[in-house]
């Protein structure tokens, strides 16, 4: 099985946009998570990041939170990529408004629409429930509230 892993940013790597300073709270619990899937590598899934701006932005301090968190990021989403995949009509902040739960799950079916590999997609975010979404036969979602 394929194992997605996918990290927000505020309140969980950093503390929010603007000090962008590490989130140590979460440490032990992003460790313990990343050794039970066997892997250290994620991907951020972050509604703060809106564009390319931003990406560059946060590239700057990326390193810092990979030796931090002993991850190794592999792919950065902007706003606007998420929206682009999706085919999403509207505008930023309305996509905004439906929430970072249904955002992942239209994300994942969208990337996933022609997969017959199983594969598990983890968003690990502190505004989520702990919840586990079966999109098809072969995807899952497992939103982990990260404290």
């Amino acid at each position: 099985m394929q194992h997605n892993v996918f990290l927000d940013l505020e309140g969980v790597l950093i503390d929010d946009w603007n000090n962008r300073n590490i989130h140590y709270k979460t440490k032990k619990q992003l460790t313990s998570f990343f050794e039970s899937v066997g892997s250290n590598k994620c991907n951020i899934f972050s509604y703060v990041i809106d564009n390319m701006q931003d990406y560059v932005a946060f590239m700057k301090f990326a390193n810092n939170l990979e030796l931090a968190f002993h991850i190794d990021i592999d792919d950065v989403l902007t706003v606007v990529d998420i929206m682009d995949i999706i085919n999403s009509k509207g505008i930023m902040w309305e996509f905004k408004m439906d929430g970072k739960r249904n955002g992942f799950i239209s994300y994942v079916s969208h990337i996933t629409k022609n997969t017959n590999q199983l594969c598990i997609f983890y968003l690990l975010d502190d505004n989520v429930d702990d919840e586990i979404v079966q999109i098809s036969p072969e995807v899952t979602v497992q939103f982990i509230k990260v404290m």
